[in-house]
């Protein structure tokens, strides 16, 4: 096995770097991005995952993904002077750009989802959409189902009425309206992981640079 690890000389005087902090501060985001690329990768191999499984995957993805652009965009100021940083400036502008875009599929969709679904599970989504689904299910006589599952073991059920309520919430964002919800719904995660493949890759960079005069490889059996 191969390790990046820091070289023990700089272990007294490195705490307070701001440069290495920076690449852990960016790691910590890189982690968190790849992490969840890893079990959507999984998940979406096994034919027996429920779609509940796969929409809350797509959520946590999508606030992870607008968080960690929020995080770089602060971070701007320290990196901007870094080779890395200036090699793909024109992919981080465009990132930047979104995120104050309210357009934008990374403003308007990705970080609707971190302010108003995972993050802070906003009590106006519920009321707003809640009333959507009682006026339907009236109208065509449906059952709203609050929870379902196919035996009584837990990773078998589902909180229908609650992801119910998140997926008709952020689908109102999506601009194409001659889609069915589950085309639109595709077409996002689409996006979502083209985003996050390209921000993973600018992540990679910058962070490589900013641990290279602090690091080194060891391998080990």
């Amino acid at each position: 096995m191969i390790h990046c690890i820091v070289k023990k000389e700089l272990l007294p005087s490195i705490r307070n770097d701001e440069k290495f902090i920076n690449a852990i501060q960016l790691s910590r985001v890189l982690s968190s991005l790849r992490y969840n690329l890893i079990i959507y990768a999984r998940i979406d191999k096994e034919a027996n995952v429920s779609l509940n499984v796969k929409l809350n995957n797509f959520l946590n993805q999508a606030a992870l993904l607008c968080e960690g652009v929020r995080k770089l965009n602060e971070l701007e100021a320290t990196l901007k002077e870094l080779k890395s940083f200036q090699e793909n400036i024109d992919k981080i502008e465009k990132i930047f750009h979104e995120l104050e875009d309210d357009r934008s599929f990374l403003k308007n969709v990705l970080c609707r989802v971190r302010n108003k679904i995972v993050f802070h599970f906003d009590r106006s989504v519920t009321k707003e959409i809640f009333e959507e689904i009682i006026y339907e299910c009236t109208k065509q006589q449906k059952d709203v189902i609050f929870a379902s599952g196919k035996t009584d073991l837990v990773k078998d059920m589902t909180f229908d009425l609650a992801d119910n309520i998140d997926i008709n919430y952020i689908l109102k964002f999506v601009n194409d309206k001659k889609e069915s919800a589950s085309e639109k719904f595709k077409t996002m995660v689409k996006e979502l992981l083209r985003l996050s493949g390209l921000f993973c890759a600018i992540l990679e960079d910058l962070i490589g640079e900013l641990i290279k005069d602090y690091c080194e490889l060891k391998e080990e059996d």
